[in-house]
């Protein structure tokens, strides 16, 4: 019992920090009130988090990719604020539509609610849902007939990020 509370406060100051640096890079102007407002609904995230993982009856962890994913987390911001950009001049020049709608599968030991928020806080990405599909348990050694999660993700181009390479997802459909 000690260590599950351990655990979940552990999660939650994860949680915290996550989104008060998610916070501090999208706002325009650090004001102590900018700060206080997102530390509020950081906090309120981060104590709601573990309540939501425990209601949808996911499992804590799914970090096997999380140093990698730190990692490329910086690069991949700037990469597609570029890209971004370009697609902004080319929908203002009449061009096609590159991006849409794709579902992506994580790779092992990856969970899908930390990446769920790294793909969402880079402006090449949005997670729109989480999907559940039924599998036969063999694709990453997994028990038969075992639960597989996948993103449904809005991409604004059609390529692979570095990010979606770092946490080793691979497009389904």
């Amino acid at each position: 019992m000690r260590g599950t509370r351990l655990r979940t406060r552990g999660e939650a100051l994860v949680w915290l920090v996550l989104l008060l640096a998610v916070n501090a890079v999208f706002i325009s102007d650090i004001t102590w009130l900018e700060l206080a407002v997102g530390a509020v609904g950081a906090l309120l995230g981060a104590v709601c988090a573990p309540l939501v993982r425990g209601a949808a009856g996911a499992r804590p962890g799914g970090w096997a990719r999380g140093p990698r994913t730190v990692r490329a987390w910086p690069l991949a911001l700037l990469v597609e604020t570029g890209r971004l950009a370009l697609t902004v001049v080319r929908a203002r020049g009449g061009g096609g539509r590159a991006g849409g709608f794709r579902t992506l599968r994580l790779g092992p030991g990856t969970g899908t609610a930390w990446a769920g928020v790294a793909l969402s806080a880079t402006p090449g990405a949005y997670v729109v849902d989480v999907v559940r599909e039924e599998t036969d348990g063999d694709r990453h050694g997994d028990r038969p007939d075992q639960e597989e999660r996948l993103l449904r993700v809005h991409r604004m181009t059609g390529g692979r990020s570095a990010l979606e390479r770092a946490l080793g997802a691979e497009d389904v459909r």
